[in-house]
């Protein structure tokens, strides 16, 4: 009896970079669905437009299935793993740098540790990945 391929199992990046996209998703649908409850749960001003949130919303569903994606096999794709982790990383300083001088805006901060967590627990995964990935038997 033939038993089929095993397929490898999730890597801790795998599952911290899936976690990051649902993390990102959710909140894009929040903004689109329940702006008043965001704002005010967060105590953010909404934009002018509501044009302004569903654009946020495109570019979180955007960087939410870029995260999917490397998730697959994040052991392949290094490079962008390094992006990954430096687009949560400078998400967390732009969002916190937006607060300083801001009580008004002092739950940003906690919205900017989310993304230093993710961003940090990220490149700590990352770093166990091992030197070289195994060679591709599917790529030509």
């Amino acid at each position: 009896m033939l038993m089929p391929p095993r397929r490898p199992s999730p890597s801790a990046l795998s599952w911290s970079l899936r976690a990051g996209a649902a993390y990102d998703a959710v909140f894009a649908l929040l903004l689109v669905a329940f702006p008043a409850e965001i704002s005010g749960t967060f105590r953010l001003p909404l934009p002018g437009e509501r044009f302004y949130l569903w654009l946020i919303a495109v570019f979180l569903f955007s960087l939410s299935g870029f995260y999917v994606l490397l998730a697959r096999d994040p052991g392949r794709q290094r490079d962008f793993v390094r992006l990954a982790i430096a687009i949560r990383l400078l998400g967390a300083v732009v969002i916190a740098a937006a607060a300083v001088g801001r009580p008004d805006l002092g739950s940003l901060y906690g919205i900017a540790s989310g993304d230093l967590a993710f961003g940090l627990a990220h490149l700590a995964f990352a770093r166990a990945l091992p030197a070289t990935a195994p060679p591709d038997p599917g790529a030509r």
